[in-house]
């Protein structure tokens, strides 16, 4: 029976703590927002990642917008490639012909639209593959 009540004591403790540090996040975050009230940064809205081949696709919300995407390509003495487009006919991409050097590429590009867009992530013989979409906001 002490056990139990033991258990039940640290577990109460756990949770005190947990609500006092929520409060603290709160009241610190609350006040950071009043100094920074009109100044604007890049937020992450989504990463996605993967491998192999294969294709994705993901609504991104109206906005001024910056995609990001990186990829490593599997040695194949063939093209390998991973694309990014939009509805509105946005697209960066990075890829590899069969004599490219086996290598991590990168690419960004940053557009704005009033509407929200779909994005085909569409990626061939990677070995892994990132995109992430970040907000001005």
């Amino acid at each position: 029976q002490g056990t139990a009540s033991q258990e039940a004591q640290s577990v109460n403790d756990s949770s005190d703590q947990d609500n006092s540090e929520k409060s603290t996040t709160e009241s610190s975050s609350s006040k950071k927002n009043t100094e920074v009230v009109d100044k604007k940064s890049w937020e992450s809205i989504g990463s996605y990642s993967g491998s192999g081949s294969g294709s994705k696709t993901i609504s991104v919300p109206e906005g001024k917008i910056m995609v990001k995407l990186s990829a490593y390509p599997i040695k194949n003495y063939a093209t390998n490639h991973l694309y990014v487009s939009g509805s509105n006919g946005e697209s960066g991409g990075v890829d590899w012909g069969s004599k490219s050097a086996v290598e991590t590429r990168s690419d960004s590009f940053t557009y704005t639209s009033s509407s929200e867009e779909t994005f085909t992530i569409d990626y061939y013989e990677t070995v892994s593959w990132e995109v992430e979409f970040y907000r001005y906001q």
